[in-house]
């Protein structure tokens, strides 16, 4: 009875903790549905069966570009000293400049240098998806990205500008907060809505069947997985795991 009692006790605290982002998540999945729902009964999915783009180079070519800003995370994280010598004391700006805009500007570039010359789908092509999607799909896309911004603007209200851009590892004080989106009972909020962002504008073009035979989906997937592997490191469990495997 009492472990009973002590694990309703738990679930209260967790529920009263993180229950406005469990209203906000319910929220999110049911404006999602309806888009959820089209592009599951879509051609998309049946062109996820292909794996031509397994045997491509232009496709792993496009993974080590995305790449390039989570390398500079890792390399930050473990020689914050060094960084910050290079850039002599100023390693928060250089990286603030670097991630925005020069990464994201590498970031859609070579995006679009890959839709193009491996999927076949000009740039033209990918704003007619845009234009013409259906409501459903609109909805979703929208909610996505609202929601994903929404977590990007309050992390910089609640840590700011040093606090994004590593400050806690470069020399800066950064007030410990628990305002929004760290009341939310996410750990990451700022990777989880460049996720959302993410795959919201992936929703916007994913009715390019080429796009998707291509393996714009599993590019994603990866793309994805980087934002995980960062947030781990930060956790430190890449750090465990690679003691541990001593």
């Amino acid at each position: 009875m009492a472990a009973l009692r002590g694990t309703r006790d738990y679930i209260y605290r967790k529920y009263t903790i993180h229950r406005h982002g469990l209203l906000g998540l319910v929220c999110l999945l049911l404006l999602c549905l309806p888009g959820l729902a089209e592009i599951a009964t879509s051609e998309e999915v049946k062109a996820l069966r292909s794996q031509t783009h397994w045997r491509s180079k232009r496709f792993y070519t496009a993974v080590a570009l995305l790449g390039l800003p989570y390398y500079m995370y890792a390399y930050i994280w473990n020689f914050p000293v060094h960084w910050n010598l290079i850039f002599k004391g100023h390693g928060v700006e250089a990286l603030s400049f670097l991630c925005f805009p020069v990464s994201k500007i590498v970031q859609a570039a070579t995006f679009l240098w890959w839709s193009t010359f491996d999927a076949n789908v000009a740039p033209q092509e990918l704003l007619a998806e845009v234009q013409h999607m259906s409501s459903a799909r609109m909805l979703l896309c929208l909610s996505l990205c609202i929601a994903g911004q929404t977590l990007n603007a309050g992390v910089y209200r609640a840590i700011g500008h040093d606090g994004v851009y590593y400050g806690c590892k470069l020399g800066r004080k950064i007030p410990w907060t628990t305002t929004f989106p760290y009341n939310l009972g996410i750990s990451h909020p700022q990777y989880v809505g460049a996720v959302l962002t993410l795959w919201a504008l992936a929703a916007s073009i994913s009715s390019n069947v080429a796009l998707v035979e291509s393996g714009m989906v599993y590019l994603l997937l990866i793309w994805t997985s980087m934002y995980v592997l960062v947030a781990l490191m930060e956790e430190g469990y890449l750090g465990k795991l690679s003691i541990h495997g001593r």
